[in-house]
């Protein structure tokens, strides 16, 4: 084997052994080692519950950070020193985890008191004093060794308990920082040009803001919110800026109340509004795209805020780190909120309210997101890319009231915000003529049509609420016809994610149902073509679980969103989701049928129990409860959890019995398929379809209808006369019964004719039907009847007793 063979193949303590020598001979900056600390990040890639922490790795890594010294910035890309640096800080961290894993399994075991220092902890805790006083004068270290050795003494700090000193650093650290200082002002008290900040400056911010983000609690991240609020709206800082970013958004949606002062959300909203007002920042693009979306988080977050016009008072908030004064808002605010805003708005900012300049502010950040992908100029298009472009629709739309969403503004080209997000969602989407374009990134396409669902979502909640304040029903605009057009063409994508996104889209694109006769064939004609496609589509196409998502969607766009303005339900939209929910419930049952199917069931009956809905209810109420599969069979349970379900809806005396009792041709399949539950069922569909029949007895005597009523009530007593041990080994040993179809359609004992077959049918005399109840009697009480011959002989004595009754 070849020198190089033999390097590549060493194992892990030969490493070890290696770099001993190495430190021995005081060799720490050789190409060497370089190599030697490569190879061992292969045996440390991770940490786990069952790893091990090489005591002589630890201390190897501790002694060989002090003695690597930084060289001049100049010599910093070719020096081997940072190089080794950088490798072992990450070996270092790797190990910190892992002895962080191992203190935590420690401390959860029962050890006892007097048990040695582990030698692991005596080593960290001797290099968390070095590491102080590399930490406390940083001049000297360089990026990336500086931002880097700021997460070590992080991590450090978190796990010896000392919180409060990494606080205090890292507050100081953001407070003197030439960074800020140099952001805030270019020049010193004398008129003096200051220098820019160099590399390592911004890599010991972005350490500090690493360090606040994961190493603190967020009580000790509010100290710093005035910082972290200028830092993360400084274009150039990077890293420290999507620090900066996620941290404020975590602790403005933080619903964490604090005794004795304001919120954390309250106090961070403060600090975004003060800095927000006083260096008016002109974008916020320019950054990476991860900063920017946080950004646009943030903003939206505060846009949705209530605002208040121009009276202001100084309120003092104060926190232990300094005193600053905070212009507070106290004013009017305007009490015609539109629901849709307040319900978007979040909890945790409750009564606080921003200026009116803010909030205007706020929203042309997020606007000027959406014209800069809509812009002539191709450089200003290609720095929006699709990530931040989706999520400024999207806050932009949230933050938009009703009144304002069709309202065209001068400065957009005399376009409203809709017709705005509709030109710039139009080029992510490939059209049908372009098939190439479907290539695409998938996971681009399946946002892009999330995002376009959304906006067709508030398109038509805006219209509906014109439609409540001007009295007459407002037509849907045409401004996402193309829109509409290339995700149609989505919907018969290979990608299942896609395919099921670009139907909701649509679901939410095709218009209602209007006044107007002449536009409601083609309307109808559209729907029609959807719910066909829906019925017809394949199992493969789109997982039964996914398919949900679809159903609930076509739910709210004809029940749910309708209601929440005071509309009617749209039937035949209805009709068609319940004809579509039936169609997949047949392919493969899943339990998610049970919850929409009893919605739908329940919508009906309280609204519209009209024809043909009526007779489609109970139609789909029968078909669930004739459904067969074989217990071995993927949706045996599911489809056990739909029957226990519906059998629970059909107990339901207001929402369900009131309405079938008044029907005869409702009523008498029901009792049918409730007697089979109640007889060949397991024991929770028994007690549920016992209870069903006797609340139906209930209901049909409460509405006088005592035919009805005594047909139930005999059906109950004679299910009580069936002795117990037929009951259960008729449920054993029945097998043939519970696998056979129900139907109301099927002859009772095939081959036998009601005129010529009494001598045929030895359970039957419909000549004289009393001897043969009497007959049947007598069969039930024999203890040593067979059970399956039993349960014949009691469905045979109910159809008698229907026919007496």
């Amino acid at each position: 084997m070849n020198g190089y063979l033999r390097s590549k193949c060493s194992s892990e303590q030969q490493l070890l052994n290696e770099l001993a020598k190495l430190l021995g001979a005081k060799d720490v900056t050789s190409r060497k080692m370089a190599d030697v600390l490569r190879a061992l990040t292969f045996f440390y890639t991770s940490a786990g519950r069952g790893s091990r922490i090489p005591l002589s790795l630890l201390s190897g890594l501790c002694t060989l950070l002090p003695q690597l010294k930084d060289k001049k910035e100049i010599t910093l890309l070719k020096d081997e020193h940072q190089r080794i640096a950088r490798i072992a800080l990450c070996l270092l961290s790797r190990l910190i985890d892992q002895f962080e894993i191992q203190k935590e399994m420690t401390t959860g075991s029962n050890l006892s008191q007097d048990q040695s220092v582990d030698p692991a902890e005596q080593v960290l805790a001797n290099f968390l004093l070095t590491l102080e006083t590399a930490v406390m004068t940083p001049s000297g270290m360089l990026l990336p060794r500086q931002r880097a050795t700021l997460r070590v003494y992080a991590q450090l700090c978190q796990i010896f308990l000392k919180r409060e000193q990494l606080v205090t650093y890292t507050a100081a650290l953001l407070q003197q920082s030439p960074v800020l200082t140099y952001a805030e002002n270019h020049v010193d008290a004398k008129g003096k040009r200051l220098p820019p900040p160099v590399p390592a400056q911004f890599g010991a911010v972005a350490g500090a803001c690493h360090a606040v983000r994961f190493n603190t609690e967020p009580d000790d991240q509010v100290f710093v919110a005035n910082k972290l609020a200028q830092l993360a709206f400084m274009v150039p800082a990077g890293t420290a800026s999507r620090h900066a970013a996620k941290t404020l958004l975590s602790l403005l949606t933080s619903p964490v109340l604090n005794e004795g002062r304001p919120s954390n959300a309250i106090t961070v909203a403060k600090a975004i509004e003060l800095y927000l007002l006083k260096a008016r920042p002109r974008t916020l693009l320019g950054g990476d795209s991860l900063t920017s979306v946080y950004l646009l988080r943030l903003c939206g977050q505060m846009a949705r805020l209530p605002a208040h016009h121009q009276q202001q008072q100084e309120i003092p908030a104060t926190n232990d780190s300094q005193h600053f004064n905070i212009t507070s808002t106290l004013l009017e605010t305007s009490s015609d909120i539109a629901p849709e805003k307040a319900h978007d708005r979040n909890s945790a900012l409750q009564g606080f309210l921003v200026s009116h300049a803010l909030s205007i502010q706020l929203q042309e950040y997020l606007v000027d997101v959406i014209q800069a992908a809509v812009a002539d100029d191709s450089s200003t298009k290609a720095g929006v890319v699709p990530a931040v472009l989706l999520v400024a629709v999207e806050e932009t739309l949230r933050g938009t009231s009703p009144e304002d969403s069709f309202r065209q503004q001068p400065n957009w080209g005399s376009k409203c915000i809709f017709e705005l997000v509709a030109a710039a969602l139009l080029p992510l989407l490939p059209a049908p003529q372009d098939p190439a374009r479907l290539l695409c990134s998938t996971v681009t396409l399946h946002r892009v049509c999330r995002a376009v669902q959304f906006v067709a979502e508030r398109l038509d909640a805006a219209v509906l609420h014109f439609g409540v304040a001007t009295g007459q029903k407002m037509e849907i605009p045409t401004y996402l016809s193309q829109l509409t057009l290339r995700v149609h063409s989505l919907t018969e994508h290979s990608n299942a994610f896609i395919a099921c996104e670009a139907l909701r889209g649509f679901v939410w694109l095709l218009p209602r149902y209007s006044i107007n006769t002449e536009q409601n064939g083609s309307i109808e004609n559209h729907w029609t073509s959807i719910f066909w496609q829906l019925e017809a589509l394949p199992l493969g196409r789109v997982q039964p679980e996914r398919r949900a998502a679809i159903a609930w969607t076509i739910f709210r766009r004809c029940v749910t969103t309708l209601k929440s303005y005071g509309y009617e339900v749209e039937k035949p939209l209805l009709l068609g989701c319940l004809r579509v929910v039936l169609a997949w419930f047949r392919v493969r049952p899943c339990v998610w049928h049970a919850a929409l199917l009893t919605a739908i069931w329940h919508t009906t009956l309280r609204e519209c129990l009209v024809a043909p809905l009526g007779e489609a209810v109970f139609a789909s109420i029968n078909e669930v409860l004739d459904y067969q599969c074989s217990p071995t069979d993927n949706g045996a349970t599911d489809s056990l959890i739909v029957k226990q379900s519906t059998l629970q809806f059909l107990s339901n005396r207001e929402g369900c019995l009131k309405h079938v009792v008044r029907r005869e041709e409702w009523c008498r399949p029901l009792i049918l398929r409730l007697t089979k539950q109640v007889l060949l069922e397991n024991s929770t569909s028994q007690r549920l379809g016992f209870r069903a029949l006797s609340q139906l007895g209930d209901e049909a005597d409460a509405q006088g209808l005592t035919s009805l009523a005594q047909q139930a009530k005999a059906i109950l007593s004679f299910t009580e006369k069936l002795p117990r041990q037929a009951q259960r080994k008729g449920l054993t040993t029945g097998d043939e019964f519970q696998n056979q179809p129900f139907s109301i359609h099927d002859e009772l004992l095939p081959g036998v004719k009601a005129q010529g077959g009494a001598l045929d049918d030895p359970f039957s005399d419909f000549r004289a039907p009393d001897g043969a109840i009497a007959s049947a009697n007598k069969a039930l009480e024999d203890p040593f009847a067979d059970p399956i011959e039993l349960l014949l002989v009691l469905r045979v004595k109910l159809l008698l007793q229907f026919r007496l009754l």
